[in-house]
């Protein structure tokens, strides 16, 4: 069972091995905001641990995607480049 992945908007992130490099930048642009409302003083730990939780969650969520995703482009720009490597001049 997929997980299913929204940016900050709630639009559904596509499965991170069909990603064109776009969305990586499109994910890769919220984290920033998100380490800057994690680095905020807490009001309360009462406030601050469930908000805390999901951010963590969250982080962990987004960097998964982000981990599958690079690797997928990787494995598909190496394959691209091997392949011109190994079949010189056609086009």
């Amino acid at each position: 069972m997929a997980v299913i992945v929204r940016d900050d908007n709630g639009a559904v992130l596509p499965d991170p091995e069909q990603a064109a490099p776009a969305d990586l930048w499109r994910v890769l642009r919220l984290l920033p905001a998100l380490a800057d409302d994690m680095e905020r003083e807490p009001h309360s730990f009462t406030v601050a641990g469930p908000l805390l939780i999901a951010q963590y969650e969250r982080v962990a969520e987004l960097s998964e995607w982000v981990t599958r995703c690079t690797h997928a482009l990787h494995d598909e720009l190496a394959d691209d480049l091997h392949g011109r490597q190994e079949q010189p001049g056609e086009d």
